[in-house]
């Protein structure tokens, strides 16, 4: 089974283009110093790395002419939208295509693969300040239009087609190209989503139709594809059942192509006291298990909790080798590839310390081991 993990940031939301104005003298990524965290992971067997772009859209768009937006009031919150006949802000001319074009040296240099996520569903929640004066989510509607705006296709040519011109020049660099990471947490008839926001727990809105949202997915997948990578989106449930008949469609044809990875992520929890299910029973293969927690788990958890799926994991959920032997199971299911969660983040779900890395290896070296 080949391992990755997910990096997924240096600073989240702010590695790619300019910072918006208040935050601006910060300083900006060093990717010598990414490349050599990816050296290192790459010695533990670690040989993909998902990484966020866009992801929540705090850096999208900055710098633009605010003439060029306003807000509106929804019934959920204020969003941003384009006045009438503008298109959406294009990544090029940012510093952002720069950005994404040094990750990928890095990458290819050492000898790492790409998962470059291109958004996060908290992109389609509505407008939040993140710090005074800047301002996180609510940028659906120059995603997906509305009734004044450029829809889709448009939004697709100014973010996602400068970026593929990069990664169509670094092929050897890239895994797939995710469109999305876990859009059902934002779609209408996905899985509800209960999150610590700004303090206090809260049920997260469902801000975008089933429609919309399998429309955008179906077209970057097409694009992802037709510049000749590998397209995926980070499914928090393997199976969703808001996928348009269309995007089911689309998946199937381009899976069998050998041009879309699939992508389940596992929490056992307290909303979702799932066993993981063999690779076998995904809906489109192969499938890569694109997430699942390096840390321990409560005996109930409300984002996730020990795993249980046999009595081997049960066995070994408080002792020293128990993320050695998730992926032990994880392999036995039959996956091909797992994506540790994660290598920066800071969440409930991750524990990337001594302890973990040594299980990893010893994995790692397992899997070179000859038989």
């Amino acid at each position: 089974m080949r391992l990755g993990v997910n990096f997924p940031w240096v600073t989240c939301g702010h590695d790619f283009g300019r910072r918006p104005p208040p935050w601006a003298g910060a300083p900006s990524t060093d990717w010598n110093a990414v490349q050599q965290d990816f050296r290192a992971h790459r010695a533990l067997g670690m040989e993909v790395s998902r990484w966020w772009l866009m992801a929540a859209g705090v850096n999208y768009p900055v710098g633009e002419d605010p003439s060029r937006f306003r807000l509106r009031k929804t019934q959920l919150g204020e969003v941003y939208t384009l006045r009438g006949g503008e298109l959406p802000p294009s990544l090029r001319g940012s510093g952002f295509v720069e950005d994404f074009a040094a990750l990928c040296d890095a990458a290819r240099s050492a000898r790492v693969q790409l998962v470059p996520s291109l958004l996060s569903f908290e992109f389609f929640f509505p407008r939040t300040e993140q710090g005074p004066g800047v301002y996180t989510h609510g940028r659906g509607p120059l995603a997906l239009g509305d009734q004044r705006g450029a829809g889709v296709s448009a939004f697709l040519n100014a973010t996602l087609d400068p970026l593929l011109e990069v990664a169509a020049r670094s092929p050897t660099a890239i895994r797939a190209f995710e469109v999305i990471n876990e859009p059902g947490w934002s779609v209408q008839g996905g899985p509800v989503h209960i999150r610590n926001f700004a303090g206090r727990w809260r049920v997260m809105p469902k801000a975008v139709s089933a429609a919309a949202m399998s429309e955008l997915l179906q077209q970057a997948c097409e694009r992802i594809a037709a510049a000749g990578l590998v397209a995926t989106i980070g499914f928090k449930q393997g199976d969703p059942k808001w996928l348009s008949p269309s995007l089911r469609r689309t998946l199937r044809r381009l899976s069998k192509a050998g041009k879309y990875l699939h992508q389940a992520h596992h929490y056992p929890s307290l909303s979702e006291p799932h066993r993981l299910v063999p690779h076998e029973a995904q809906p489109f293969l192969p499938c890569a298990l694109g997430e699942f927690p390096t840390a321990r788990g409560p005996k109930v958890g409300l984002r996730h909790w020990r795993w249980r799926d046999s009595a081997a994991l049960r066995r070994t959920e408080n002792g020293s080798d128990y993320l050695l032997a998730r992926l032990e199971h994880i392999e036995s299911l039959g996956y091909p590839e797992a994506w540790l969660w994660s290598a920066k983040g800071t969440d409930e779900a991750c524990a990337f310390g001594p302890a973990e890395l040594d299980q990893i290896a010893r994995f790692s070296a397992k899997e070179r081991s000859p038989v």
